[in-house]
């Protein structure tokens, strides 16, 4: 079977976001399980590496004033053109794109023959309006037109457009079906997942420590995130000027350790910002403790699927652990908000090494379970077949005797 996969302001390799990290996956699997994968990507997200994984097909996305403008794919002369050219020379048996804009030109273009799927990495429209609409680098126009467009962009391609939806969550699946008056029999969730690794032993995490120049005696707290996402900016500003001063004369043996593409490398009383890092598991390995202490954003944190899967304790606001089954005091300490109580539940973990053990077994058992890729793969895939132009063509065939 041959998919064309069409993501959306990220590329298939080197991911540097919890979007491009759940794309990058979610090809490989298909990828194992034997289907041909052609990826449509903007030009300036294309490296060399992609071909290892997909035929790569590249358009250029329009712009104004040095910005990119994916939502206006619809419209998108030279998005129409590659399209064209991939429909000419490849022959396809499943369409999926992970953002409405483009869906409804993709349409146009294939018809209904080929079944068109909306794999959404979140509810675009929350997602817009607290990325633009809250955002403090956004422009006038941003604000207004961006939250309002892909509203309305992403109801006509759930309700008119596509014939399947995978969503992240039960969560997202719910808020869709309500928003938009789909259907729920016509959305399957397909989980994220988390890098599953083997429980880190304390000379690796000593290791790891020394490795990224920090004593072994500290206990590691970590957050990690793309910082141009203005939730991740403002969980980093709530660690620097919240979080981290509560302890610093209280529990001098923590350290926090921020990661993450775009973050400002930096180094301030216990606080330690190392910017990009090209081995996540190396930051895993060291951090005792991870928190996500998010107030917006929407959808599943791959962040907090990371730390799962990584046997790490975490302190999550509701907001971070949403969408994930995890239970409060059990596979995470979850909190309201970033306040006192999120202060008492991070020194809880700080003087008692047991729960830490405790909740991160928890943890990884969660993410083993619900959340490991290969089962998301296999279940993608099972899905996948099911719905192919080949598989409805010859059940059809099959009706019709």
């Amino acid at each position: 079977m041959r998919i064309l996969s069409v993501p959306h302001t990220y590329g298939l390799t080197n991911p540097v976001s919890g979007g491009q990290n759940r794309f990058s996956h979610l090809v490989a699997e298909l990828k194992r399980h034997g289907y041909e994968i052609v990826v449509l990507e903007p030009f300036s997200v294309v490296r060399i590496e992609d071909s290892q994984f997909a035929r790569v097909y590249a358009f250029n996305d329009y712009k104004l004033f040095g910005k990119s403008l994916p939502i206006l794919r619809d419209f998108n002369l030279t998005f129409f053109a590659t399209v064209r050219r991939i429909l000419r020379r490849e022959e396809l048996d499943l369409v999926e794109a992970t953002h409405p804009s483009g869906m409804m030109a993709l349409m146009l273009l294939i018809g209904r023959e080929i079944p068109l799927v909306y794999s959404a990495h979140n509810v675009e429209a929350e997602f817009a309006a607290e990325t633009y609409a809250e955002g403090h680098n956004s422009t006038w126009l941003e604000r207004s037109f961006v939250p309002w467009y892909t509203a309305l962009i992403e109801r006509v391609v759930c309700k008119r457009v596509a014939d399947h939806i995978i969503v992240c969550s039960a969560r997202d699946r719910d808020e869709l079906a309500r928003r938009y008056g789909v259907n729920p029999a016509k959305i399957t969730v397909v989980p994220s997942g988390g890098p599953l690794l083997e429980p880190t032993t304390s000379d690796a995490r000593e290791s790891a420590k020394r490795a990224l120049n920090i004593s072994p005696a500290k206990i590691v707290i970590l957050f990690h995130g793309l910082h141009s996402l203005h939730p991740n900016a403002q969980a980093v500003d709530l660690i620097t000027t919240f979080i981290a001063p509560a302890l610093v004369n209280s529990n001098p043996e923590a350290q926090f350790l921020i990661a993450g593409a775009g973050m400002p490398e930096f180094a301030d009383a216990n606080v330690r910002s190392i910017g990009f890092v090209s081995d996540l598991r190396l930051a895993l390995r060291a951090a005792d403790i991870a928190i996500v202490p998010l107030v917006s954003g929407a959808g599943v944190k791959l962040k907090m699927l990371d730390y799962l899967a990584a046997g790490l304790p975490v302190v999550a606001t509701e907001k971070g652990v949403q969408g994930i089954d995890a239970r409060n005091r059990e596979e995470a300490l979850i909190v309201r908000s970033v306040d006192d109580e999120f202060i008492r539940s991070l020194v809880s973990l700080l003087e008692h090494r047991g729960e830490r053990e405790r909740i991160g077994s928890n943890a990884r058992q969660l993410a083993k379970a619900k959340h490991d890729w290969g089962k998301i793969g296999d279940h993608l895939a099972r899905l996948y077949d099911r719905l192919g132009k080949r598989s409805v063509t010859t059940t059809v065939l099959e009706e019709t005797r």
